[in-house]
């Protein structure tokens, strides 16, 4: 994930890398589905080696947001849980985005009809981000 105040060069972006795992919480699908999460849903939770640079991103939006700052984000998936049983359609590549605060709050959506296509032209990368099924159909 990449983030930058609105108006500066996305070349000056913050990166943060993140580690996720597959996450298995009783009522998740549910919830999600109802919120319009899609059929096709995989639920991931941050990796425990990843919450320190979590809570570091977190703190850095709390300082941006009391500067009143805007930003924007971009996000970049590798060494995902995805892969596909045929070649990848031409047009967008909707993903939506919930994250999960806590138990009183519950899911919040932070991207809907995200566009995994935006910025990237090059079908290789794609390929390559998402690789076929194996026989099985899924991912190792």
């Amino acid at each position: 994930m990449r983030y930058w105040r609105d108006g500066d060069d996305e070349a000056r972006a913050h990166a943060l890398a993140l580690r996720l795992q597959r996450a298995a919480h009783p009522g998740d699908r549910e919830a999600l589905t109802a919120l319009g999460g899609a059929p096709s849903l995989t639920i991931v939770e941050l990796a425990p080696r990843s919450l320190g640079a979590a809570r570091s991103a977190q703190q850095e939006a709390a300082r941006l947001r009391a500067e009143g700052a805007r930003t924007r984000g971009k996000i970049d998936f590798s060494g995902s849980f995805a892969c596909r049983r045929t070649e990848i359609p031409p047009g967008p590549i909707a993903i939506d985005v919930f994250i999960h605060a806590d138990d009183e709050t519950g899911w919040l959506p932070l991207y809907a009809d995200y566009d995994a296509r935006e910025g990237e032209h090059d079908q290789a990368v794609l390929d390559e981000a998402l690789p076929p099924c194996p026989e099985n159909g899924k991912k190792g």
